[in-house]
């Protein structure tokens, strides 16, 4: 579509749509560049010139700055100094046009011939701002807005020069309602200044919708892909996503710096230092000036604790720009990253010291405190924020949440060294409930770690998603269930019931071991994999289901070695991986070397060792003699999965690249069969089957052709003929969960449950830990009347389902019916995980315990039961095994008063009665 839409726009913008101007406002550069170099007008020129700095066809550019010359001399020197600005020559750059105006001590003089021209004007006060000479800067910004005459330009430019001016100015009202007005300008400049003036501000979607509307007409402008990526990472951190946008920047212009620093950034985040180092020369070889650049450089050496490097490249920088704050902004958004909060604080103290009205730097500053639980001072940074730029989106979203939401909703309760923020609505519940498991979760974790954290530990509940996303993050979009910031965890409430509180919170307290334990200093890899491991501790059904996707990666070659882990969770589809490779290389490692190394490991990181030297002392390996060991150990863990058939994923994307493998193998069958996937991935489902048969012809038991025939089948409804290639791969020995499924679902359509049940135990020894096969032989087995099968299928399911509660429900009641109380206990307490204000649950967890003969258990639900009151319909059922309690526990008085309780809601109630008649004896 936006192909068809460029043609358009082309086609029929005018009678001069072949001039450079439209092309590159269809962002069709390469002819931008050659119908300028063919015009006569300077515009041409002018336009021809963006296009080749846009593509980085800077010898292009080069040629039209010579050739602006001939129309006019400014012209000619402001586009030379543009290229200079962007190839790290900015002394010279300056020196050009220093020769029409000059500025010292924030006096400006302007050569007469350069008084009309404001680009050059704005330029030279870009030159001085980024070599450090702010008040200079100022000053000619100033005199730019000034100049009466300004406002005989065009309006596109007008508005553009006047917003950058107030921008740098940081008067951002001001700059936004320009760029506002220039935002339909025909090089779509304004709209890209906008944009980035809202990222600056975290007004997230404002950002999205201003480059929305240059990618509209110019699909591979640069920098609108670089901002799209930015808001990207904002929103969610998608980075995929990201990295595509990026990708498009860079096959436009594959030297913009500004993408190869984003993607360099990103690899920081992944602790890919190779990757970044080499994606920093490439900056750097285009600009040696490039000041993010450097300071990306310099935060590696932070991380890595190279201080002597990190000293040298802050020195390059503030020589290059001495008034450079950002730069301690740059390397303070890794420590925090890295969990160094209080030092990532200390860093943005060094920006405010080298410009004390960094508004942007205050606020971080802010909620650096506030991630240390120090609220009083968080607010009084941002109360400073705020005063000197109220436009921070995330600034004003905190102060709304701390001056107003939480001292009116929420409130701390302190027990022993946990200190708990709650809902004032929800806090007696969650107190009763949530409170208990997680002091009994600390206090073994203190015994296990050997280590008392810090005092206190906080733990925030909050009721609402945006006020929980507001206080983490300071944008109300987070998806995360918790965050761990070393001494304070916040989280959803567990009142909300869409998701198991007790595995979240569990996994996140573990993260305030592990953090603090490391000083602050433990990677990724490993503290995750080490809350993973805790959760799956306390209890065996909180695990991921992931061993299938981890055969994949073994099976293509994709587990990385033990030093590379950390850089799973930001590559490409491979986040949920990363978890569980974590969890299993933790789970590995306490099996054959004990908990106490993990401890141990923790404490060499916080003495600044690396993986390498971690995995050396708890194995005595190492890296490539553990890596190599630990694959061994997954070859036979995961043997179920590796001897089952898997349809390749990566590599089929092109038939034209599988014509030509064919060409090279034209008598191999699985090459055959690879151009016949290549195909089925392209949707033409004639040339699948062609290619698949063909390979058959070749070799008749070839799984990858089978299975293509059979889909295609499936997909056209031929039932008959897609159980037939199923089946045919059963016999040949070539059996998968996906195949096992698929006869399962046929014999369903066909109504051959016994079949169907067949294939579906089948199923579910192929891949236990996937919870279809249970939910449908649930349903199998009660449709054919075997109750007892039906239930046993349902626990599994359940198990497998630690995130739905309604499962869970269905379940309990058939428990309740039959009596079966220790499984109504089990699975009572493992739906309380998920949703704990269900009133029903506690009601039933009381009955079961109070069969049981388990009064002091059974009074601690019907409490809870009895706190829900307002959101029970039958408050006489927990009454009724409140009673049963307190009787059992000799307390008759209060038993009596209980069940004339419930006899008042359920007057007819003969259980009530009979426990009345009970007590009264």
């Amino acid at each position: 579509m936006i192909r068809v839409l460029l043609a358009l726009l082309v086609l029929t913008s005018s009678a001069t749509a072949d001039t450079a101007a439209s092309y590159l406002y269809a962002g069709d550069y390469n002819n931008a560049v050659k119908a300028a170099v063919a015009a006569k007008d300077s515009q041409s020129k002018w336009a021809g010139f963006d296009a080749a700095m846009l593509s980085g066809q800077l010898s292009e550019a080069q040629r039209l700055a010579k050739e602006l010359s001939k129309f006019d001399a400014l012209d000619a020197d402001v586009a030379q100094a543009r290229l200079e600005f962007a190839t790290g020559k900015r002394q010279s750059a300056l020196s050009r046009l220093g020769n029409y105006v000059s500025v010292k001590r924030g006096q400006v003089k302007i050569q007469p011939s350069a008084r009309k021209h404001y680009l050059l004007q704005i330029w030279k006060a870009r030159l001085l701002h980024d070599s450090g000479r702010i008040a200079d800067a100022e000053s000619l910004f100033k005199k730019v807005i000034r100049s009466g005459k300004l406002a005989s330009k065009k309006y596109e430019e007008h508005a553009f020069l006047l917003g950058t001016a107030y921008a740098y100015l940081e008067e951002y009202e001001r700059a936004n309602a320009r760029f506002r007005d220039g935002r339909r300008g025909k090089r779509h400049r304004g709209n890209v200044a906008w944009g980035n003036l809202f990222l600056n501000k975290y007004s997230i979607g404002d950002a999205q919708a201003s480059f929305e509307d240059v990618l509209k007409f110019a699909p591979n402008h640069p920098h609108a892909n670089v901002g799209m990526a930015k808001v990207v990472i904002a929103q969610s951190y998608n980075l995929d996503k990201a990295m595509d946008y990026l990708q498009v920047a860079l096959k436009t212009n594959p030297q913009n710096t500004d993408a190869l620093a984003m993607q360099a950034s990103l690899a920081i985040d992944r602790n890919d230092w190779s990757r970044a180092y080499s994606l920093l020369d490439k900056v750097h070889a285009v600009d040696p000036e490039h000041l993010e650049g450097h300071a990306l450089r310099a935060t590696i050496h932070w991380i890595l604790d190279d201080n002597p490097a990190y000293e040298k490249r802050k020195a390059l920088v503030m020589k290059i720009n001495p008034k450079f704050a950002r730069f301690f902004h740059i390397v303070a958004r890794s420590a925090q990253r890295e969990h160094r909060y209080k030092r990532a604080v200390d860093l943005e103290l060094e920006a405010i010291k080298l410009k004390p009205d960094y508004y942007e730097a205050m606020q971080s500053v802010g909620s650096g405190y506030l991630r240390l639980g120090e609220e009083k001072e968080g607010i009084k940074w941002l109360e400073k924020a705020f005063k000197g730029d109220p436009y921070n989106v995330r600034t004003f979203n905190l102060l709304n949440l701390f001056d107003d939401t939480i001292p009116n909703d929420y409130e701390f309760i302190k027990v022993g060294d946990l200190r708990f923020r709650y809902h004032k609505e929800e806090k007696a519940l969650l107190r009763h409930v949530v409170e208990p498991f997680l002091v009994d979760a600390y206090q073994d974790m203190i015994k296990r770690y050997k280590f008392e954290p810090a005092k206190p530990t906080t733990i925030e509940l909050f009721k609402s998603l945006e006020h929980y996303s507001v206080r983490t993050v300071g944008l109300p979009n987070l998806g995360a269930l918790g965050v761990c910031f070393g001494k304070v965890v916040t989280a959803r409430s567990p009142y909300r019931g869409d998701a198991n509180w007790g595995m979240v919170l569990y996994h996140e307290l573990s993260h305030v071991f592990a953090v603090q334990l490391s000083n602050y200093r433990v990677p990724r890899w490993y503290t995750e994999g080490l809350s993973e491991y805790e959760t799956l501790r306390k209890d065996p059904s909180w695990r991921r289901e992931n061993d299938a996707q981890l055969a994949d990666l073994l099976r293509s070659k994709r587990i990385p070695s033990i030093v590379d882990l950390n850089h799973m969770f930001l590559s490409r589809g491979d986040v949920m991986n990363a978890y569980y490779l974590s969890a299993v290389t933790i789970d590995y490692l306490v099996g054959n070397y004990g908990f106490d190394k993990i401890v141990d490991g923790l404490r060499m990181y916080g003495k600044g060792n690396q993986t390498g030297a971690v995995i050396g002392h708890i194995t005595g390996l190492s890296v490539e003699q553990f890596d190599k060991k630990f694959q061994s150990y997954l070859s036979k863990r995961l043997a179920r999965y590796l001897q089952q058939f898997q349809l390749p994923q990566k590599g089929y994307d092109d038939p034209v690249v599988w014509e030509k493998n064919l060409s090279a193998k034209p008598n191999d069958a699985q090459t055959r069969a690879g151009l016949a996937l290549s195909w089925f991935y392209a949707g033409d489902a004639g040339k699948t089957i062609s290619n698949a048969n063909k390979a058959l012809e070749i070799d008749s038991k070839n799984a990858l052709a089978t299975y293509l025939l059979a889909e295609v089948s499936y997909v056209k409804k031929n039932w008959e003929e897609a159980s037939k290639y199923f089946s045919q791969m059963i016999a040949n020995g070539q059996s998968s969960y996906e195949i096992l499924g698929r006869l399962a679902g046929l014999a369903q359509k066909a109504g051959d449950t016994k079949k169907a049940i067949a294939y579906w135990c089948a199923a579910k020894k192929a891949r236990p830990e996937w919870s279809v096969p249970y939910s449908e032989l649930y349903e199998l087995h009660k449709k054919e009347g075997n109750l007892d099968r039906a239930l046993l299928e349902l626990q599994s399911y359940v198990r497998i389902e630690q995130m739905a509660a309604g499962p869970a429900f269905d379940l309990l009641e058939q428990l309740v019916d039959r009596s079966q109380w220790n499984g109504v206990v089990q699975f009572a307490r493992h739906a309380i995980f998920i949703a704990p204000a269900e009133p029903r649950l506690h009601v039933m967890l009381s009955r079961a315990n109070n069969e049981l003969g388990n009064p002091k258990e059974a009074l601690h639900s019907a409490e809870a039961a009895m706190l829900l009151a307002k959101r029970n319909r039958r408050p006489g059922l927990a009454q009724i095994e409140l009673a049963r309690a307190l009787n059992s526990l000799g307390k008759k008085g209060e038993a009596l008063a209980a069940i004339n309780a419930a006899l008042a809601s359920e007057p007819g109630n003969q259980r009530a009665l009979k426990l009345k008649r009970e007590i009264q004896k």
